[in-house]
């Protein structure tokens, strides 16, 4: 469908100098509109006082347009009389934020309300068990450091490099995102040097866990498609992955962000760095790490109540649900968590499932990938997605089947098109030339 450039600033508003002459500066916005949306125009208006600057302005353009994005950031013009120009505020994401309106007090009393709301349903952690968790990763973090030591005075590396060989636990998931409930498990990530390998980690560091007194049920997955060690240290579960880096040490500072990390790693390496990488991304890439960790605990509440959140089962997960909401924090810059959780369902009601939501620009790949071959994939796999939805619905409600029955042609219909996907997927590499 054909889309129209509207300006939401049309001739004669009063923000315009030859008409408002009170010390307000007018900023200019282009916006891509479906032309039914029937907007004619509209102005955005940011007073030059500070403590006034952050005011509402798309906020109508959203309810009556559902598809649509900023083109350009803002640019600040200089008002008559005034030399100086307000320092545009950083927006995260790839567009321009919808609102960056401040919260009111009413506000307030409602995030407060939705915290007494939550507090019920046990999805805050007492600070008495959050310390126990920490002593009990500070105890973890000094066997990895002890057992590197030990694995390089074994391999005769030098003094020197043998005090200075670090190691470190990073931890990822609900719990590096600040979300995890009570009596939930840590995901954890071992990270070591370049001279110790895989098979140490499943056998000498496997070992010495074994003669902790505080670890129980201590098992090893070294066949998974992420090998993870798992066990129970002290009453809290833990599942710890393996990552080694082509360093020599691995320092305190160390920020696994960083892509240069991934050159010439293992790709079980790689798989098992990218839990610790996507988790550090989300929380660098929101404006208020506080709001979005009461707004993820609400919708992830909501999704688990509603019986939406499971990988497993073909819906959204953890991560899903937390980039949803780190969205919809970028869009919403200044607003607090009842804001965020009333505008994550106004945005996503909105939004059609072939879009594709990003929280930041893609970077070029360190690999070389096909791009037609992985956008065939992304929409391939939505349209697998959509197919799967349509049928779970046609399945409960239509043919008012069991559970186990609506199941049972969830598996099979997913089964048949992956191997659909597949096929098509042999074929665009078999005839491409």
């Amino acid at each position: 469908m054909p889309l129209d450039r509207v300006s939401l600033c049309s001739l004669g508003c009063p923000g315009t100098p030859s008409v408002d002459q009170t010390g307000l500066e007018f900023t200019k916005i282009h916006l891509l509109c479906l032309p039914s949306a029937g907007i004619k125009g509209m102005c955005h208006h940011t007073p030059t006082t500070p403590s006034q600057q952050n005011i509402s302005y798309l906020a109508p353009a959203l309810n009556s347009c559902p598809d649509f994005f900023v083109m350009d950031s803002k640019l600040p013009v200089t008002t008559q009389g005034s030399q100086q120009t307000q320092p545009p505020q950083r927006h995260y994401g790839i567009t321009s934020p919808i609102s960056l309106a401040a919260p009111k007090e009413t506000d307030c009393l409602l995030t407060q309300k939705l915290i007494e709301t939550l507090k019920p349903f046990g999805v805050f952690e007492e600070e008495e068990e959050l310390q126990r968790r920490i002593l009990i990763l500070g105890k973890l973090n000094n066997l990895v450091k002890e057992w590197i030591r030990e694995i390089s005075e074994s391999k005769n590396l030098p003094q020197s490099v043998i005090e200075n060989v670090g190691g470190k636990i990073f931890t990822f998931g609900s719990y590096r995102l600040g979300v995890h409930t009570k009596g939930a498990d840590i995901d954890a990530l071992c990270v070591a040097p370049r001279h110790v390998d895989r098979s140490d980690f499943f056998t000498s560091f496997y070992e010495k866990l074994k003669l902790q007194e505080e670890v129980k049920d201590l098992r090893a997955v070294e066949e998974a498609f992420v090998p993870v060690i798992k066990l129970c240290f002290d009453g809290i579960e833990i599942d710890i992955l393996f990552a080694r880096l082509a360093l020599q040490t691995i320092p305190e500072d160390l920020d696994l962000r960083d892509d240069s990390l991934l050159k010439n790693l293992d790709i079980r390496c790689i798989r098992s760095l990218n839990g610790c990488r996507v988790t550090d991304e989300i929380l660098h890439l929101v404006p208020n790490i506080d709001n979005f960790r009461l707004t993820l605990r609400a919708i992830k509440l909501w999704a688990k109540r509603h019986n939406i959140y499971s990988n497993i089962l073909g819906f959204l997960g953890g991560v899903s649900w937390a980039m949803l909401v780190a969205r919809t924090c970028q869009l919403y810059p200044n607003a607090i968590a009842s804001t965020l959780v009333h505008k994550f369902f106004l945005v996503f009601s909105k939004w059609f499932m072939r879009q594709i939501k990003l929280l930041c620009y893609l970077c070029e790949p360190t690999l070389q990938i096909n791009a037609e071959l992985l956008t065939t994939i992304c929409v391939l796999t939505s349209d697998v997605l959509i197919g799967w939805v349509e049928l779970t619905h046609t399945t409960a409600f239509v043919l008012n089947a069991s559970k186990s029955i609506g199941y049972v042609f969830v598996i099979v219909f997913f089964l048949f098109s992956f191997f659909l996907i597949f096929l098509k997927l042999l074929f665009i590499i078999l005839t491409k030339p």
